[in-house]
């Protein structure tokens, strides 16, 4: 009978936090936001499910809780407000939508700017961008299983993703971490971290400082001396909890673009050896930063480069020392003004209209002003090695570009970017003969 009565419970517990669970959004007080459902059954934390993933957040921590129904209601008030020919406010409204995962008043938003003005460039990215992220959650909730919190789809073509979770084709989440730390600048804020073990007190002896030296050093600070001075042990125990804001952006802006435009099933969303292959759909974290770390790790050989000094013998994917020059760029631009064409793919169609498209222009601020300038060291290989086969070569051979050693850590103002090298005044077309 007690045994009885302790499963009954159990059961009355699950069914009262299903009740209890209402979509909403979090915002704590160093800025971290978390979208999903939420349960405040527990009166010492909050519980929040995205993904299929559930997130305890302290009520310490927590500066604002809203749920949907409200978002809804002021979203709506707010619109109907609006001058009907008002297209930035539309779009505000619409990225203010997108940052609380709600995806369909956002679309409604950015299509009622769309329609206002059907050439404004911003509007049409924005809608695109949503569409892509509608698509991957219902791509997600489409799988038959439930996955067990950090879980991930295993790599397969969009809209038939195989379900199985393959582990040995995902990071661990020590190989993550490693890649947080890696990627975390000393100037980034509203990182969550923690330090496990007593990692601070062993520090501080290690590194033979004092109880109030260590008490007056900024976390990101003691973090940055930890990671290059401390042992690896101690290296695995400063456990960032939350993305970097160069990951962030790559899981909210850059990431949905790639697998919109690229991981198809005849293109990077297919299990192939001989090529790139990305995870789909990428919203685990796991799937997330395998994709990231892929991309960050791709090569091409350039052909008939052969032993020339001055040269370059192949493109990254992703190229933190000259970023217009990054594959995920040059492919995306039509061939007409491409230095390096995409390979000849049935049905493939140049997402960017060239280099002054805001999408060009958002993932080329990513590669050459968020992520750290040299790429990092994880310290782990994983996956296959890098692709050797050429990169289709340009019609006339560019010309020679020097390569760029440094770059400012300073992020500059909210604008158009120019690649790195242009003068005052340059469109941001990059500079190469004509075909």
């Amino acid at each position: 009978m007690k045994r009885c009565g302790v499963v009954v419970l159990l059961l009355c517990g699950l069914c009262a936090a299903t009740v209890f669970a209402k979509p909403g959004v979090v915002k704590t007080r160093d800025g971290q936001t978390y979208a999903g459902e939420l349960d405040e059954s527990n009166p010492e934390t909050i519980v929040v499910t995205a993904g299929k993933i559930p997130t305890a957040v302290p009520r310490s921590r927590i500066a604002s809780i809203e749920y949907s129904a409200d978002f809804e209601k002021k979203f709506r008030d707010r619109l109907g407000k609006l001058d009907p020919k008002d297209v930035p406010n539309r779009l505000k409204l619409a990225r203010e939508a997108y940052d609380n995962r709600q995806y369909l008043l956002a679309r409604e938003a950015a299509e009622q700017a769309r329609q206002i003005d059907p050439n404004n460039a911003d509007a049409a990215s924005m809608v695109e961008t949503i569409q892509s992220q509608i698509r991957l959650e219902r791509m997600q909730a489409a799988q038959p299983s439930a996955a067990a919190p950090g879980d991930a789809a295993a790599p397969g073509g969009a809209g038939g993703a195989t379900t199985q979770a393959a582990a040995d084709k995902l990071l661990k989440p020590d190989q993550i971490n490693a890649i947080r730390q890696a990627e975390l600048r000393p100037d980034d804020a509203g990182v969550r971290i923690n330090f496990a073990r007593d990692v601070k007190k062993r520090f501080m002896e290690y590194a033979g400082l004092t109880p109030r030296e260590i008490a007056d050093m900024p976390t990101s600070v003691l973090v940055q001396r930890i990671i290059k001075e401390g042992t690896p042990e101690m290296r695995r125990d400063v456990v960032i909890q939350s993305d970097p804001p160069s990951l962030l952006e790559f899981r909210r802006n850059v990431q949905p673009f790639i697998l919109n435009n690229c991981a198809t099933s005849g293109c990077h969303g297919m299990v192939n050896p001989a090529k790139l292959s990305l995870i789909t759909p990428g919203d685990s974290e796991a799937a997330m930063y395998t994709n990231f770390y892929l991309l960050q790790n791709h090569v091409k050989k350039i052909p008939g480069s052969g032993d020339n000094v001055f040269g370059r013998a192949e493109l990254r994917a992703i190229d933190r020392q000259a970023p217009p020059q990054s594959l995920i760029l040059q492919y995306a631009l039509p061939g007409s003004i491409s230095e390096f064409d995409h390979p000849d793919v049935i049905g493939y169609r140049a997402p960017y209209r060239g280099t002054n498209d805001p999408r060009y222009q958002q993932v080329l601020h990513w590669i050459g002003e968020t992520l750290i300038a040299v790429p990092p060291d994880y310290g782990f290989s994983f996956g296959p090695k890098p692709a050797s086969q050429p990169a289709t070569a340009p019609v006339t051979a560019p010309a020679t570009r020097p390569a760029v050693a440094t770059r400012p850590v300073a992020r500059p103002p909210v604008g158009p970017v120019q690649p790195r090298g242009a003068q005052p005044g340059a469109t941001g077309q990059p500079t190469r003969p004509p075909r």
